[in-house]
């Protein structure tokens, strides 16, 4: 109702004029307090009431608060919350950690199509099927499942199977597994715990640049390309690179992995191609394939004892 003033007969609320609410100009609105008809009189074709002082000036507060006044601006979206700091290698885990607040995936799987190459330019072709639990747990089986052959990671150990018996077990922790997946999962301090064991040097941390993309690289100085590393791009918080050196018989060897090709997989960058450097030179490629997120996996699935019993279906 628009004006200045309302008929009035008997006891019936009274209009209240409010300017500063409305941005068009004053709004008249009805007030919750009750005028008597003795208060009231005849203007023209109108009533006119006086309305107690206190009463207004209640309603009116009452009104202009609950419109914000004229001019108010609406309330902004939450702050965000505050990337943690980066200045060591333990810092950027727990960084990475935080980033995906427990949203990382808890089991991933797919068929993993593999290229070896010889030193002599040859490429043999090979099928696996992949089956991750995080933290730790990896089962690889080698295609045709027929063949009963693969390797099992279980958190501290490896286990190797050829047609269906075991043939090695050995203590031993997948350093792709735990800095693609599992820091995600551990609590910070056991991440720690595992790259430090594995002979990265978290105390060392640069920014650096790997095919075009910003990093932070935790282990080695700039232009060193051999010492143990691994390399986190600087806004997804995901590995790039792992570089590793290990000494095998009377010399060292150095394993460069890169990860590539990445793909949105229930909101989460995941690499769709993962290639293999061995001092130097190329040596294999995984390009996956059927890439599937937190499908229900058998805890049996990683029970090296039931290696056979609970091989997966394809």
């Amino acid at each position: 109702m628009q004006g200045n003033a309302a008929r009035a007969s008997g006891t019936r609320h009274a209009p209240v004029c409010v300017a500063g609410c409305a941005l068009n100009g004053p709004q008249c609105v009805i007030s919750r307090f009750v005028v008597e008809p003795s208060a009231c009189k005849a203007k023209g074709n109108f009533m006119t009431c006086r309305v107690p002082r206190a009463a207004l000036i209640l309603s009116c507060v009452t009104i202009v608060a609950a419109c914000g006044g004229r001019g108010s601006a609406p309330a902004g979206p939450p702050p965000r919350p505050v990337a943690p700091s980066v200045t060591d290698g333990r810092s950027l885990v727990n960084a990475m950690r935080q980033k995906y607040n427990a949203q990382w995936y808890k089991t991933l799987s797919f068929t993993q199509n593999n290229t070896l190459y010889s030193a002599r330019g040859g490429a043999t072709n090979s099928q696996w099927r992949e089956h991750i639990s995080v933290p730790g747990r990896l089962r690889i089986d080698y295609l045709p499942l027929s063949q009963r052959s693969g390797v099992l990671f279980d958190g501290s150990r490896v286990h190797t199977f050829d047609n269906g018996r075991a043939i090695d077990t050995q203590p031993g922790v997948n350093a792709q597994l735990l800095v693609m997946a599992d820091v995600y999962a551990l609590p910070v301090e056991r991440s720690t715990q595992l790259l430090d064991s594995l002979g990265f040097d978290l105390t060392k941390l640069r920014r650096d640049a790997w095919e075009g993309q910003s990093a932070y690289v935790v282990g080695a100085a700039a232009g060193d390309s051999t010492t143990s590393q691994f390399w986190i791009d600087s806004v997804r918080l995901v590995v790039l690179r792992i570089v590793q050196k290990e000494r095998r018989g009377t010399r060292d060897v150095v394993t460069d992995v890169r990860f590539g090709k990445f793909a949105d997989f229930s909101g989460l960058p995941i690499a769709t191609e993962v290639v293999q450097y061995r001092d130097g030179r190329l040596v294999f490629r995984e390009q996956y394939a059927d890439v599937r997120v937190n499908d229900p996996i058998p805890d049996d699935t990683f029970d090296p004892v039931k290696w056979v019993a609970a091989q997966p279906k394809p």
